[in-house]
């Protein structure tokens, strides 16, 4: 029993009083603790030397011996990744720059609605923020309302104007398309007929992204739209096109060419992005139309 309890101050750096007459207080000498005396982590290995055993962590953890913690190379300078950096074991991890939400979700456990780094062409020095929601990836502008659509009401098209807000911006990763057609994160007010004499009850309630059109007469374009990119290393791309009877319309880009203003018309006529769905409004399909340029 004194020998344990000696041992374990010893192990401690402590030294006890030396005696002759065989108590705590009077022993001459402790024998070198053996390995069969220490309890070394699961993770250490233990070895036998001149001045007593001793505990050492394996490969990939740090400690006394006694115990014993796994090393996460990530957590101190991201492990000297350029992009991203995961932790693949005790002291092990891999560098890699995620394209996609998919490529995220293939490396670490991945929230619905989690925002993520992504990299253009997985390449460490073109970063951009994505949010990740049901696999796919998205924009959230900085202003909520910046980005729109809306079919003016007239005399032609009763109603009220139809105007759809876009909180997110749809982004396909691998050709930097925005998809003019997703409504996943969408506000749309008013509905109005368009026009009852020639497409009957023909109600519209939502618009595709980028969309200004309206029913006012040859030349009309009361139409309005925005893309507002501001903020984000993208600028915008792409041409738009007046199509529809007695179009009208213009598509202004900012200087930076981080925004675009629409306006569009006409008898019935809409300004959209060049290879829109013809009479683009309400729900779409296959969109991905208005292309995007990496720019920091």
């Amino acid at each position: 029993m004194w020998r344990a309890y000696l041992l374990g101050l010893a192990a401690c750096g402590f030294s006890p009083a030396i005696g002759a007459s065989g108590d705590a207080a009077t022993i001459d000498a402790i024998a070198p603790a053996t390995c069969g005396e220490l309890t070394c982590d699961p993770h250490a290995t233990c070895a036998d030397g001149p001045t007593g055993a001793s505990c050492t962590c394996a490969t990939g953890y740090a400690g006394d011996g006694l115990s014993c913690a796994a090393v996460d190379p990530c957590a101190t300078g991201n492990g000297g990744c350029p992009a991203a950096c995961e932790t693949t074991g005790p002291g092990q991890a891999t560098c890699y720059a995620p394209t996609s939400c998919a490529d995220v979700a293939a490396h670490t456990t991945l929230a619905d609605n989690a925002t993520v780094t992504l990299y253009v062409g997985g390449a460490a020095n073109k970063p951009w923020t994505a949010t990740c929601h049901g696999g796919l990836e998205y924009l959230t502008p900085g202003n909520a309302t910046a980005n729109f659509s809306q079919y003016t009401a007239s005399t032609k098209s009763p109603g009220t104007n139809v105007r759809t807000t876009y909180a997110r911006l749809r982004i396909d990763p691998a050709t930097l398309q925005l998809d003019i057609c997703d409504q996943t994160f969408t506000t749309s007010t008013g509905s109005l007929k368009h026009d009852p004499a020639e497409n009957g009850n023909l109600l519209v309630t939502s618009m595709p992204l980028g969309v200004a059109m309206d029913c006012g007469g040859s030349g009309s374009h009361t139409g309005a739209a925005a893309i507002d990119v501001t903020g984000m290393p993208f600028t915008i791309g792409g041409s738009w096109t007046a199509t529809g009877n007695g179009s009208n319309g213009t598509a202004n880009k900012s200087s930076n060419g981080r925004s675009v203003a629409i306006a569009g018309g006409g008898d019935c006529g809409w300004m959209a992005p060049a290879n829109a769905p013809y009479n683009p409004f309400n729900t779409c399909s296959g969109g991905k139309l208005v292309q995007l340029s990496y720019t920091p």
